[in-house]
């Protein structure tokens, strides 16, 4: 569950030239506040996630860009959880639990990005004057709540600290991902 940038990091590899309506739906998953909520929405409580990614991209409409972002989404996230997620829960050694520690520096790592890309503020702005409104009603988030999310998800950014910078996830590392992750994506779409 990496926060919005490293989203729109992955959609811009995957993508340059994604629509608003893509990026909305890039980050529309975590519209949902509530954990429970979140993690079904994103197949966390489902004994085979790859599988149930898969059955959802098979039932979602191929022409709609938002229920591409939508997957696109869920795809980063399975392969985060996988890779910086686990290796920061296995490294962590503070005295708090590992999570809060966690969503520190993922939104450090995400404002970081926000003020060290030059496209950032324009693909916000883009995704902000798109409809709201899912693709598909197997995209359970009403518009309502989404104009709202991503309100705040935009305002957070800008309010925050220009010299935000994540020591556990530097830029050269969350390029690295969102790149490699977009081509993974491109392949898994091919592969459907």
């Amino acid at each position: 569950m990496p926060a919005a940038m490293l989203h729109l990091l992955t959609a811009r590899y995957f993508l340059p030239e994604g629509d608003g309506r893509f990026l909305l739906g890039c980050i529309a998953p975590d519209a949902r506040h509530s954990r429970p909520e979140k993690d079904a929405l994103h197949f966390r409580d489902c004994p085979d996630r790859p599988a149930a990614l898969r059955v959802l991209a098979a039932e979602l409409p191929k022409d709609d860009s938002f229920s591409l972002g939508w997957l696109l989404h869920l795809y980063t996230d399975l392969c985060w959880d996988d890779t910086a997620i686990a290796a920061f829960r296995r490294d962590y050694q503070g005295e708090e639990d590992w999570f809060p520690a966690y969503r520190r520096e993922s939104h450090k790592a995400s404002f970081g990005l926000y003020h060290g890309e030059s496209w950032s503020g324009e693909a916000f702005s883009t995704l902000c004057a798109a409809d709201e409104e899912p693709g598909s009603p197997l995209l359970p988030v009403e518009g309502e709540a989404l104009a709202a999310y991503r309100e705040q998800v935009y305002r957070k950014h800008r309010e925050s600290d220009p010299a935000s910078r994540s020591d556990c996830f530097p830029p050269e590392r969350l390029h690295a991902f969102a790149r490699e992750t977009a081509e993974g994506f491109r392949l898994w779409l091919q592969s459907l």
